[in-house]
């Protein structure tokens, strides 16, 4: 319903993205808490983190080739955590799919070689998801070799069959139901579509037309995404979307104004036509 947000994690690096377990009492998120990028748990509602895989992780990448270790889905009993790791011969920015428990232990490997954003079918049986992904480029209106359909993987007769075939961009999935939903720009923005695994009916659920959605995620029949700066909340049942108001209070001191000597970092410089004042780049 929105409201003021409750800070939970303060180390110097990076947390992201934020998984809620199906119960609601555990979020699995990626952190760099030991000096390397890992998968950690913690209460929903603040805590120690725990860390949960200990392989060694590849490192800075460009920004266009994402993060390792990074938190897909939970199981339907909130047991173990589905993430995606960069464990391939296929090249640092390549990723395939584990499973972990909340309690720690060995990885599960899952049978698909490679992938991108993924999900657990309701059952767990299944798995949703995009051989290549494209979360991290900015490439509009893409059609060329990196642009991503939604496959449908049996994990019990390890069999994959492909869910779409948009010439575009259709990717970060999710479950719910007998229908998976998942980011597409057909309309030339980015929004969400679901499309029925056994009719294949495909139906277009929000239209937004100034920014593309971005970052869907949720649990059951509720789903949160992020356009144009702003959050929403799209209740799957009925197709209704509502923008989330979110308060974060605090003294934002990197907005505060502040003198910086950049007498090393000035590249260029002009002078005023009148000659009494002077513009530097810095």
């Amino acid at each position: 319903q929105g409201g003021d947000a409750r800070k939970l994690t303060s180390h110097k690096g990076l947390e992201l993205f934020p998984k809620l377990s199906p119960d609601g009492k555990w979020v699995a998120f990626s952190a760099e808490y030991s000096g390397s990028r890992q998968i950690y748990v913690m209460p929903s509602g603040g805590g120690t983190p725990r860390q949960l895989t200990f392989y060694n992780d590849v490192g800075p990448m460009p920004q266009r080739g994402g993060f390792d270790n990074v938190p897909m889905d939970w199981t339907a009993d909130s047991k173990k955590i589905l993430f995606r790791s960069n464990r391939t011969e296929y090249g640092d920015r390549m990723s395939k799919y584990f499973l972990i428990s909340v309690d720690g232990g060995f990885e599960e490997e899952l049978p698909v070689p490679y992938g991108g954003f993924a999900v657990l079918s309701p059952d767990n049986k299944k798995l949703a998801f995009t051989w290549v992904d494209r979360e991290f480029r900015t490439w509009k209106r893409y059609k060329g070799g990196r642009a991503s359909n939604i496959w449908l993987y049996d994990l019990e007769k390890n069999h994959s069959d492909a869910l779409t075939d948009w010439v575009g961009t259709d990717h970060i999935p999710h479950w719910y139901g007998n229908t998976v939903y998942f980011a597409s720009d057909r309309d030339l923005w980015l929004n969400i579509y679901g499309k029925n695994v056994e009719t294949g009916a495909l139906k277009q659920l929000t239209f937004h037309d100034d920014f593309d959605v971005m970052w869907p995620s949720g649990s059951g029949s509720q789903m949160v995404y992020e356009s144009g700066g702003r959050l929403f909340r799209l209740d799957l049942t009925n197709g209704s979307s509502q923008q989330v108001n979110v308060n974060i209070r605090y003294d934002f001191q990197n907005t505060l104004p502040y003198h910086k000597n950049v007498k090393d970092n000035i590249h260029s410089v002009s002078l005023s036509p009148g000659g009494n004042r002077v513009l530097f780049d810095a």
